[in-house]
């Protein structure tokens, strides 16, 4: 596992093994933010070849409402469309955030469904990992 890039709000880790952009949030992240931190991801996953996405959402407070929209209408429709097939999701704390989450979710579903896109939630790293590298 390689670290690709960090801060405060995230850290992005490479794994080429499975062609895999990892992800963690770390707390709240204000909407300007989480919008260059998602475009990083974008560039990571077409820079490295990765049609894997693992994001780690345990301790994600709650996805700016105008993120959302982004993510869905922007964001979403440019990872599926550079070849983006598996998003594991880890499960956030937070009850709030689950609400946000299930929105995205839903975009994903809706956006990806044609395109064979395939996720599921976990609870635990390790499980999303197992799940990312049987469908790899």
């Amino acid at each position: 596992m390689k670290r690709l890039y960090e801060d405060r709000n995230i850290e992005i880790r490479l794994d080429s093994i499975n062609k895999c952009i990892e992800y963690s949030w770390k707390d709240f992240v204000p909407s300007d933010e989480y919008i260059e931190l998602l475009e990083k991801v974008y560039h990571y996953s077409i820079q490295h070849k990765c049609d894997k996405n693992l994001v780690d959402m345990r301790n994600m407070k709650v996805i700016p409402e105008d993120v959302l929209e982004w993510m869905q209408s922007n964001w979403l429709p440019r990872m599926l469309q550079e070849g983006i097939k598996m998003f594991a999701l880890i499960n956030t704390k937070s009850i709030i955030a689950n609400m946000t989450v299930g929105k995205v979710v839903d975009g994903v579903r809706e956006i990806g469904s044609d395109l064979g896109l395939r996720n599921a939630f976990f609870d635990e790293l390790e499980g999303a990992r197992t799940w990312i590298a049987k469908n790899s």
